[in-house]
């Protein structure tokens, strides 16, 4: 088990924005997990990894995840008690996949966030709202932003349209 010992701290962003109100969680690691990061960047396939800093970022479930070498952090929590449950289970999953290293290759392979503009430029640009969202360009900055996900735009998962979802995987989407 490599994350023994560790401290959390909630906290709010500091903004006036409405979605601000959110809860965050900030994990005081007392062992440096810099060696874990590439084999967590293995399993999610689709974080934010780079490496001289070096910080793995990534959205999952709702939550956006960030390791740093003594750090965790866990952004979008609803309320301390489930707050204190995500913690758990992260910790959890990441010890998992330390103690499962053996079987992993480990991703060292920096990636970085797309551009909304290059993800914009692939999708199908209907403005169909079937998303929910009033414009593809709205779309494109919650697929970046990780508050979509490709199986949200319904033209997009027509046959036509398989090369540009290929190539929206590609970028981690």
């Amino acid at each position: 088990m490599l994350i023994e010992d560790y401290d959390i701290e909630f906290g709010t962003p500091d903004c006036q924005h409405p979605s601000c109100d959110e809860l965050f969680a900030k994990v005081a690691v007392k062992a440096d997990i810099t060696e874990l990061l590439p084999y967590v960047n293995a399993v999610i396939r689709k974080g934010e990894f780079t490496t001289d800093v070096p910080v793995l970022v990534w959205v999952h479930g709702g939550h956006k995840y960030a390791l740093r070498p003594h750090e965790v952090a866990v952004s979008s929590l609803d309320g301390r008690e489930k707050g204190l449950e995500e913690v758990r289970r992260t910790i959890e999953w990441l010890n998992d996949i330390w103690d499962r290293r053996d079987e992993l290759t480990p991703d060292h392979s920096a990636r970085e966030k797309p551009r909304i503009l290059d993800v914009y430029k692939l999708l199908p640009r209907t403005n169909c709202k079937e998303c929910g969202l009033p414009s593809c360009m709205g779309f494109a900055g919650e697929l970046v932003a990780g508050n979509k996900s490709l199986e949200d735009c319904a033209p997009l998962l027509e046959e036509m349209n398989d090369e540009a979802r290929r190539k929206l995987l590609e970028m981690g989407l």
